[in-house]
């Protein structure tokens, strides 16, 4: 993870997420090798559980390009849940194995938190 990471923004800031106004919570970013430069092609996951409802999201960096040419994101619900200690993220190759830790992450119920941007850059 780089620095500062995670960060609440609110979607709207994003034009493909101002429709949907609150009725959104995600988790987004992009995934940098050492030197900085975007890495596609990579798995990110989404696991855990929210309100009880258990968790099991993929992603592929390189998708998402509204957060970088190694953009990714993840849908996790229609609208923003508070929680705690309960959602994890990790980076993963193209064969699915591990590349990061398993984060933890909280989420927020606040429209103003409702995409938590998460970069991953590589040690």
């Amino acid at each position: 993870m780089q620095p500062g990471n995670p960060a609440y923004l609110e979607s709207v800031i994003f034009d493909h997420l101002t429709a949907l106004q609150c009725d959104f919570l995600g988790v987004a970013g992009q995934a940098l090798n050492n030197e900085g430069a975007p890495v596609v092609g990579l798995q990110v996951r989404v696991t855990g559980n929210l309100a009880g409802t258990p968790l099991d999201l993929l992603s592929i960096t390189g998708s998402a390009q509204d957060y970088g040419p190694g953009g990714y994101e993840i849908k996790i619900a229609d609208a923003p849940i508070e929680s705690n200690g309960t959602v994890f993220l990790q980076l993963l190759d193209v064969a699915g194995a591990p590349l990061s830790d398993v984060i933890v992450f909280d989420t927020k119920s606040e429209c103003t938190q409702n995409l938590i941007l998460m970069n991953f850059s590589q040690n």
